[in-house]
């Protein structure tokens, strides 16, 4: 193994990890790579085409077959820092946090050879918050229902202390810098400072959207009405606007959760919710619940009128079919007519 030593240009990785602001970070860097260059911070943009602001498909580098292109991209990558006058590099890809400890030597290795000292970046968020979080993430990626027994297998392999064993003895333990945020901290300043970014770039939010309270909310809708959520995320904003719903629907899904999440992480888990729920406020004036009772009446309204047209679009496929001698007709009714609906 070839270790550079501190005059070596350094190479930040940022490896994630998943749910904790990874794609607002990239974005930042990638609008600002020419303004990042002027402060000595090369981030390198135009060899991956799939994800062309970040690098996670390194990953896919880190086999025998292909570790000779890994090598050739670092080249590269050392070659541009030296033509920019950069001795600070960032590559960022959550991916790279679920790297087993031989692939994340592998990596160590064929950055040092290149050139660098690389140096792991992870940042990991409060339990509950990365629950929120990925959950929000596959509710907004499909049209069906969630239930809690997919969320609770998807968590099955999250485990920080392992992620962050494994890249100390890959890089030793003085190459990895840990952040653990506290709810709502922000990760771009704290990244900046590691690697002494002293610029004010502006910073960028993506993946903004519906708050996680009302796609549970509209996650138990499509599980009774077959809803697309595209639409009835249109309903719901017309009825409420910014008015969110209770948190009856987020801490009964929670709930679910915890209950099949085991060992560290599944008490840890149950702790965070406890005490979600007892910050948890309700509609404590009789005004804030008339209110919300309006609003939720609306939106039923909008649901009912929904169905009722769907009602009739699926009756006039039916009669046309049976009069055109259509064999097997429509795919047959939707439930959820009007007398479906409460």
């Amino acid at each position: 193994m070839i270790v550079k030593g501190p005059e070596a240009p350094r190479l930040f990785l940022h490896i994630g990890a998943h749910k904790t602001g990874s794609t607002s970070i990239q974005m930042r860097f990638a609008r600002n790579a020419e303004t990042l260059k002027r402060h000595g911070v090369l981030y390198p943009l135009g060899h991956f085409p799939r994800f062309p602001y970040q690098h996670s498909e390194i990953v896919d580098m880190l086999t025998p077959e292909r570790v000779g292109e890994l090598a050739s991209y670092l080249g590269d990558v050392l070659g541009q820092a030296t033509a920019s006058g950069c001795r600070t590099i960032v590559l960022s890809g959550e991916a790279m946090s679920n790297l087993s400890g031989e692939k994340a030597a592998l990596l160590h290795d064929a950055a040092c050879s290149a050139g660098f000292r690389p140096i792991a970046v992870v940042f990991f968020r409060p339990y509950v918050s990365y629950v929120r979080s990925l959950a929000s993430e596959m509710m907004k990626k499909g049209d069906r229902f969630v239930t809690p027994r997919e969320l609770a297998e998807r968590l099955a392999g999250f485990d920080e202390a392992a992620t962050t064993e494994r890249f100390a003895s890959a890089f030793e333990a003085e190459n990895v810098i840990r952040h653990d945020l506290a709810d709502g901290e922000d990760c771009i300043p704290l990244l900046d400072r590691d690697i002494g970014l002293a610029a004010d770039i502006p910073s960028l939010r993506v993946n903004r959207g519906i708050d996680f309270a009302t796609l549970c909310w509209l996650n138990a809708v499509k599980a009774e009405l077959d809803m697309p959520l595209a639409l009835a995320s249109r309903l719901y904003s017309e009825a409420f606007s910014s008015h969110p719903p209770v948190l009856a629907a987020e801490i009964a899904f929670l709930s679910e959760v915890a209950g099949l999440v085991r060992g560290p992480n599944g008490d840890r888990f149950k702790a965070e919710l406890a005490r979600l729920e007892q910050a948890m406020g309700g509609l404590g004036s009789l005004e804030a619940q008339l209110d919300y009772l309006k609003r939720l009446e609306r939106f039923v309204t909008s649901l009912r009128r929904h169905m009722r047209r769907r009602g009739v679009r699926l009756w006039l496929r039916r009669r046309i079919s049976a009069a055109f001698g259509a064999r097997g007709g429509s795919r047959g009714a939707v439930p959820g007519t009007t007398r479906d609906l409460p």
